[in-house]
Formats: C-alpha cells, sequence, structure tokens
C-alpha cells in the first residue's frame, strides 16, 4: 500500500515537473511574440508621414531654386550652398542612423521582414547622399521664395559684373549665368535677359532693381551705372 502511494506520488512530481518544462518556452514564446499588426501598420504610417514631408520640401525647394533662386542674390547667413560638402558629411551619416533605427523598430513589430541585400545597401546610401546633397539647394530655394514674398521694390542698388558666361541656345534652365557682387558678398544668377544695354565685361559696374528683402534681393532688372 506504501509503495502504491510512493509511486503515484512520483508520477504526480513527475507530470508536473514536465508541466513546467513544457511551459517555460511557451512563455519565452509569448515573450517574443511579433506586436499587433495595427501597431505595425501605425509605424509604416509615421515613416511613411515624415519621408513624405520630407520628399515635398526637397522637391519644393528645389524647384523655388530653379525658379526664383536663379536670380536671387543671397544675403550674408543665408549661403546655404557654400555648405554643401559639410552637409553630405554630416546628413548622411545621420539619416543613415534614422534609417536604421526605423528598420529596427520595424523589425520588432515585424519579425518577418525580408533582409537587406547588397543591393539594397548600395541603393539606400546613394539616395541617401543625394538627398543629403540637396539640403542645401533645398534651403536656398525656400529663401529665395520667402525673399520674393516678403520683399519690397528697391531700386538703384550698386553691384559688379565679376564674371560671365557666354550665352548658350542649347542649355537647358538659364542660358546665361554670371556672377554679381552685392555689397562686398558675390551670388552666381542667372543673368540672361536681364543684361540688355548692359556692356557684358568683367568689372562692370552695374544698378540693380528687384524685390529686397533680409534675406537678399530677387533681381528683376539690370543698369549700366551712370544710366
Amino acid at each position: 500500500m506504501e509503495r502504491d502511494r510512493q509511486s503515484a506520488i512520483g508520477q504526480v512530481r513527475m507530470h508536473g515537473s514536465v508541466d513546467r518544462r513544457a511551459w517555460v518556452p511557451g512563455a519565452a514564446a509569448a515573450a517574443v511574440r511579433p506586436l499587433p499588426a495595427s501597431r505595425a501598420v501605425r509605424m509604416d504610417r509615421r515613416v511613411a508621414v515624415v519621408a513624405t514631408t520630407l520628399l515635398a520640401f526637397l522637391l519644393g525647394g528645389l524647384l523655388l531654386e530653379v525658379g526664383p533662386g536663379s536670380r536671387f542674390v543671397v544675403a550674408p547667413g543665408y549661403q546655404y550652398k557654400e555648405y554643401l560638402v559639410p552637409a553630405v558629411l554630416c546628413l548622411t551619416p545621420l539619416l543613415w542612423l534614422l534609417m536604421f533605427l526605423a528598420r529596427q523598430r520595424q523589425k520588432r513589430l515585424n519579425p518577418h521582414m525580408p533582409r537587406v541585400t547588397t543591393g539594397d545597401v548600395f541603393k539606400m546610401a546613394l539616395a541617401l547622399t543625394i538627398v543629403a546633397a540637396g539640403v542645401p539647394a533645398a534651403l536656398y530655394g525656400w529663401t529665395a521664395a520667402a525673399g520674393w514674398a516678403v520683399g519690397e521694390p528697391r531700386a538703384g542698388i550698386d553691384a559688379t559684373l565679376v564674371s560671365i558666361d557666354r550665352a548658350s541656345s542649347v542649355a537647358k534652365g538659364c542660358r546665361q549665368r554670371g556672377t554679381v557682387e552685392v555689397g562686398g558678398f558675390q551670388s552666381r544668377i542667372c543673368v540672361f535677359g536681364l543684361l540688355d544695354g548692359v556692356p557684358q565685361r568683367p568689372a562692370q559696374k552695374l544698378r540693380l532693381s528687384g524685390q529686397a528683402s533680409r534675406f537678399g534681393l530677387l533681381v528683376e532688372r539690370m543698369q549700366p551705372a551712370g544710366d
């Protein structure tokens, strides 16, 4: 009788230990279970909103840069184009870090994400470098738009034509560019259609008219100094 009771107790203990051993992997599986799909969807939407906003900022700024920005003499402190190389060197690693953190978060939400290939890494590196290089130009374009929006008409601004390119009939966009010095600082702008009656030679003194603001001058007319 005593032997049967001890045998029963041993079986209960054995089954209990088996159950506990079986429960531990189940708990671990529950601990690493992916988060609900709704959270992954919300994360995807946040990333999409941020990416769309950045893309709109870049494209809008680049369009403005070839629009009003092409004839904008920027004031000191807003010459973003001069920071192209530092922007690429600083922004590219930052964008890489942000993309890495976003992907790691996405991977936690969805462990079944496809692995990144070497081709994907190359494409992302190229895209991030282009984005980083486009930031200064986009900032320049938005600055030119702000100068045009808040500027006031002004005439008789002294300037010097530092250099000028030969006009081209096949060039896309601006057909002739030149470097203009205003108030001791220089800007390379589109001068096509603005130089009627102006001798096209270096060191030519000019009088500029346009929309002036704290951001710079949107040139609308060029005249030889003395006219």
